[in-house]
């Protein structure tokens, strides 16, 4: 994920629309609690993540209510399934529908250097 966020072709696109924020959370699973955010597994919690792994990725509005988060909807699954990193089209396709929701005025350009990226990054 920090690959394609720190990406110097993707990086000022998604700053141009989103404030970017990183929490480490549940680093006890890599053997490192000490990176952990305080606060942050409660967010992820607040946030539909509690269950799904990282990364775990949500947008909030101005006032910090969640417009939308990485679960993507999945049959017989209430909560649907975190994609994490979006490597696999399926999750890709939610990324990118996460990105329309979420601004429907992004430029067309934009989302299609944000998609190219990514289906080039993907794993075939």
């Amino acid at each position: 994920m920090e690959a394609f966020l720190d990406d110097p072709e993707i990086r000022p696109i998604l700053e141009k629309y989103f404030v970017l924020v990183s929490f480490h959370v549940f680093e006890e699973r890599g053997k490192h609690p000490d990176l952990n955010n305080p606060g942050a597994a409660k967010l992820v919690a607040d946030f539909g993540g509690e269950s799904g792994g990282v990364p775990f990725l949500v947008f909030v509005d101005a006032q910090g209510q969640l417009l939308i988060n990485s679960n993507r909807p999945v049959k017989r699954k209430p909560n649907g399934e975190n994609i994490g990193y979006p490597a696999l089209p399926v999750e890709i396709d939610w990324f990118m529908t996460m990105l329309q929701k979420t601004l429907p005025s992004l430029a067309k350009a934009d989302a299609r250097t944000i998609e190219t990226w990514l289906r080039r990054a993907s794993p075939r």
